[in-house]
């Protein structure tokens, strides 16, 4: 199957689009913890968790497509930064990977034909 075989219309390709823009932010987060030496702990988590929220409360009260967009890039962070101890990358690698799969998704939202 390639994407060619994919049908989606144009609010389903965004929607798909926005779902990787919430992993480069996401892995954005999770390199800039590495690179700063910031170690998981219950406050990152909640504070990731918060602003998530509180990003998701704006995105609805706003038409703002900016807030829409990377509402859940903190929420995905605080997922990363969870399982960056089990992988053999670290902060760093996690941050990446996700960074990297959401560069992926967002490019194959452009290449889905209506």
């Amino acid at each position: 199957m390639s994407t060619s075989d994919i049908e989606m219309d144009a609010t389903d390709r965004q929607k798909f689009a926005r779902g990787g823009i919430f992993l480069v932010v996401g892995g954005i987060i999770v390199v800039a913890f590495a690179l700063a030496g910031i170690e998981a702990s219950a406050t990152l988590y909640a504070g990731l968790v918060g602003a998530s929220l509180a990003l998701a409360v704006a995105a609805v009260s706003s038409e703002e497509p900016l807030i829409r967009a990377i509402w859940f890039g903190p929420g995905v962070a605080a997922v990363g930064v969870a399982i960056s101890g089990t992988l053999p990358g670290g902060k760093l690698g996690t941050g990446g990977l996700l960074a990297l799969l959401g560069v992926v998704q967002i490019i194959t939202a452009g290449m889905l034909s209506d």
